[in-house]
């Protein structure tokens, strides 16, 4: 099999419990290096919701799993980290970790039951893939293998220093296989508002949010967590966005920094401070309503000068603050690049893949599983799912 990732490990064991010879071949030195940087570090490794609910966070094809989901769902994947002796806790929106919080510990069970089980790891690129008379070819870097099956497991293109460079839509590709055209998603999204520009990691919290195309059509709103960095617009809620919009070229972003508040009782907290402190600074009343990353670029963007006092403010320009406050305005250019994104959307398409099994319909002996499926799902555990669960039919199936 090729790729040693999530879903690549899985789909190993299991093939290797039911007493196959596994050869596990990855360009990485050591395999699961994607699975470190899941969850930040921690490890999302699945949300502890029923099936219903999971297939409503796949965004595409999620139908596609209804089967699979039956055979290894959540609740398996959280039974089969207790068999291994990891104890897992479940937190805000059925998010499931590892009780250590450390994805180090994910990895190394998984690499202990792998090597229990006889999986055979080794660290070479592959650079072909062919198929003649039912045995497939596989030319690696330093050697020729020769298999009857086959799993392609290699992940998409998003984190390619950890080598997922699209090796498998090409492979698949190649076999006759149908890609559908991929893209970065959840991925934070391009800005070219200047200011933003030199934001360093700016996280705000408890935001709303819009987004708005040329035309004037709301295309997304929520209210969450999001971070501004470097010309970029990110956070968990703008990631979520980034999926569920195909394109954002054009289209603008409006926060609302203050939504517990109407803009009738923003309004009114400014002339409160205008009465107890008629001589406070604009600067000052900002930075008692914003980080001060941001508080120092609102004077600017309301055209006020430095060291204005509150008093001296006209109405308009504390109806423009009020504004600014309620509805932020970014321009968006676009999604952020597959370096910045935490998963790949688009890839094998489905339609060619039996459900059931994970099996190419078109070359018997030929299986996929994880993300170099066309399956890509919301945060909160949902695509580690994907990888656990396909990987654990394509094992049980091969």
């Amino acid at each position: 099999m090729v790729g040693a990732g999530p879903a690549g490990l899985t789909a190993a064991i299991t093939a290797a419990q039911r007493g196959y010879r596994v050869i596990m071949l990855d360009g990485n030195r050591l395999p699961g290096r994607k699975l470190l940087l899941t969850g930040k570090g921690r490890c999302n490794l699945t949300n502890a919701c029923d099936n219903d609910l999971m297939i409503s966070n796949i965004l595409h094809n999620g139908k596609f799993l209804i089967n699979a989901l039956y055979q290894f769902g959540s609740s398996d994947t959280i039974a089969f980290f207790a068999s291994l002796g990891l104890p897992t806790k479940t937190e805000r929106g059925n998010r499931v970790f590892p009780a250590s919080d450390q994805a180090r510990d994910v990895l190394d069970v998984l690499l202990n039951i792998a090597d229990k089980a006889g999986v055979d790891f080794r660290s070479e690129r592959v650079i072909q893939v062919s198929h003649e008379r039912g045995i497939f070819q596989i030319k690696t870097t330093s050697s020729l293998y020769h298999s009857s099956r086959l799993i392609i497991a290699t992940g998409g293109m998003s984190y390619p220093a950890t080598g997922s460079t699209g090796d498998g839509y090409r492979w698949a590709a190649a076999l006759g296989h149908r890609i559908v055209p991929t893209r970065p998603a959840l991925v934070p999204l391009v800005t070219s508002t200047a200011w933003i520009k030199v934001m360093n990691r700016l996280l705000l919290k408890n935001c709303g949010v819009e987004i708005i195309s040329k035309s004037g059509r709301k295309l997304f709103s929520g209210f969450g967590e999001i971070e501004l960095d470097q010309g970029m617009a990110g956070g968990a809620l703008l990631l979520t966005a980034s999926s569920q919009l195909d394109s954002v070229q054009g289209c603008r972003l409006l926060i609302d920094l203050k939504p517990a508040l109407s803009p009738e009782q923003l309004q009114n907290r400014i002339e409160r401070e205008v009465e107890r402190k008629p001589g406070l600074i604009t600067a000052d009343l900002l930075r008692k309503l914003l980080p001060a990353a941001l508080a120092g670029i609102f004077p600017q963007l309301s055209n006020i000068k430095p060291g204005t006092r509150v008093i001296d403010l006209k109405i308009k320009a504390r109806k423009r603050l009020v504004e600014l406050l309620k509805s932020l305005p970014v321009e968006l250019t676009g999604h952020g690049p597959f370096s910045k994104a935490v998963i790949t959307a688009g890839g094998v398409d489905v339609q060619e893949v039996d459900p059931q099994t994970m099996g190419s319909r078109l070359i018997p002996g030929l299986y996929f599983a994880g993300e170099v499926l066309d399956l890509d799902g919301l945060t909160g555990g949902f695509n580690l799912q994907i990888a656990w669960t396909t990987g654990f039919v394509a094992g049980s199936s091969c």
